[in-house]
């Protein structure tokens, strides 16, 4: 199942997703793993 959630708190996302993906403008700035998300970072 695949399920779109958009939120800007990295700690919530990090509970509750698998994998991330980060946009700027429209564009995908970052994606991977939620394990290798850093809130300092993106």
């Amino acid at each position: 199942m695949t399920i779109l959630l958009v939120e800007q708190y990295v700690d919530f996302v990090k509970k509750y997703a698998d994998t991330f993906a980060v946009m700027n403008r429209g564009r995908f700035v970052a994606q991977g793993a939620v394990s290798g998300l850093d809130a300092q970072n993106h």
